[in-house]
Parts: structure tokens; C-alpha cells; sequence
């Protein structure tokens, strides 16, 4: 049985965040679907991170790699929207 782990978010996940969201298969998913480039990431997340308008959690496995990630953002009182990506090495795993 796999141990997995969800923490909250830090910058020192930036790279592993980016990688996983810059992946192929992930972007095609998201709002913005075009690469972003690392520099660009890393200011997002220290906004985000220091802003604490909404959760961003991370998943890490037994090794205590970061294998996913998931957001939530408070659009406004009532809606949350939220954001979910896989390393690709794990998707269709069930």
C-alpha cells in the first residue's frame, strides 16, 4: 500500500509545481493552457502564497516527491474554483 501525504503548498515547491503543471497533458486541461515560464510561476506563487486567498495543497508520495497538486480559489462568497494536476507518471492510476 502507497503512503501519500497532502500538505499546504510552499515556494520551495515551485520547480516540481511548474513541471507539473507546464506537462503536456495537464495544460491542456487548464485555463491558461500555454507554457509558463519558470520566472513567471515563481512570482505567481509568492503572490499566491502571500496572499492566502484560497488553499493550495500538494501531494507527496512515500519518497516524499511531489506527485500532484490541488487549488482551491475563492472566486467570491459562493464559488470556489478548483484546480487539480497529476504528474503524468501517475494518471489513470484509479
Amino acid at each position: 500500500m502507497n503512503n501519500y501525504t497532502i500538505r499546504k503548498a510552499q515556494m520551495n515547491d515551485s520547480r516540481k509545481i511548474w513541471n507539473i503543471r507546464n506537462d503536456d497533458s495537464n495544460r491542456i486541461f487548464a485555463n491558461n493552457s500555454e507554457k509558463i515560464e519558470f520566472e513567471k510561476h515563481q512570482i505567481w506563487l509568492k503572490n499566491y502564497l502571500e496572499k492566502n486567498n484560497g488553499l493550495f495543497l500538494v501531494l507527496t508520495n512515500e519518497k516524499n516527491k511531489i506527485i500532484g497538486y490541488i487549488r482551491f480559489d475563492k472566486k467570491d462568497q459562493q464559488i470556489l474554483e478548483i484546480s487539480i494536476a497529476l504528474h503524468p507518471k501517475f494518471h489513470g492510476k484509479g
